[in-house]
């Protein structure tokens, strides 16, 4: 068990690394800098308390859902980041120099585990976002590795756990 452990850690890192260096031309820099941004957990707890407050009653609802699972999900993908403590991958990243030093750990990623909340639990109360959530949701994930703040199963690991936290709450908490 522990040689697959390894075995898979290794082509992780291989996958990681192949992706991270496929997204080192400038545009491509800029364009992930935009869109991983667009899921940093104050912009949408921020966007979530704008929603609700001017909202009707059922953009409140939604949105306060959003709100209270975004919180629960980002202290418990915190708690496994602490508890995993695998370090973000080592690339010369100058925009990564401040997160590594709040941040160090990268398993799983709060970004996908934030864009699988998004998508499961906005797209089940209002289905026509989906066609904006979605590919959204594949470009934040594909910025958190070309922008080297995560490894290729961070990502995969964040987006499960979000989406199927979020599909297990919602089942007790619909709209």
């Amino acid at each position: 068990m522990n040689q697959f452990k390894e075995k898979l850690i290794e082509k992780d890192e291989q996958l990681s690394a192949w992706i991270y260096q496929k997204g080192r031309n400038k545009l491509v820099r800029i364009l992930t800098f935009i869109i991983a941004h667009s899921a940093d957990p104050h912009i949408w707890m921020g966007a979530s308390g704008a929603f609700w407050y001017w909202g009707d009653a059922f953009m409140k609802e939604v949105m306060f859902r959003q709100f209270v699972l975004g919180f629960i999900l980002m202290l418990c993908s915190s708690t496994l980041k602490y508890t995993f403590k695998r370090p973000r991958p080592d690339y010369p990243t100058a925009s990564m120099y401040y997160v590594k030093k709040l941040d160090k750990y990268s398993l799983p990623s709060g970004h996908s585990v934030r864009v699988g909340t998004l998508i499961i639990s906005i797209g089940q109360a209002i289905p026509f976002s989906l066609w904006l959530l979605i590919p959204w949701g594949i470009a934040i994930l594909i910025s958190r590795l070309t922008s080297g703040s995560h490894h290729v199963l961070d990502v995969i690991a964040g987006f499960l756990f979000g989406s199927i936290s979020t599909i297990i709450i919602i089942s007790f908490w619909t709209i």
